[in-house]
């Protein structure tokens, strides 16, 4: 199942490339609107990335301080 979805993947992604291709060939203004296109989506998809990182290391660090009863929200009073 798993190789077929490879596949699936490839031979989608291989179509969409040469589609794009195929059109940027045929009308090379089309690069001017792709172009950028392809630079917002990027850099749209690695903030997203980024901040679902962030999030899942920010509440696991959460759950690790609070398993062990270290609360980062109240100050710790050392006994005497």
């Amino acid at each position: 199942m798993l190789g077929f979805n490879i596949l699936s993947l490839f031979s989608n992604s291989l179509a969409v490339i040469s589609t794009i291709i195929v059109i940027a060939y045929s009308t090379p203004i089309f690069l001017i609107v792709v172009v950028p296109m392809i630079v917002l989506y990027y850099f749209i998809q690695v903030r997203d990335i980024t901040l679902v990182l962030y999030t899942c290391i920010h509440v696991t660090v959460f759950y690790v301080l609070e398993s062990n009863h270290l609360s980062i929200w109240e100050p710790h009073i050392a006994s005497e």
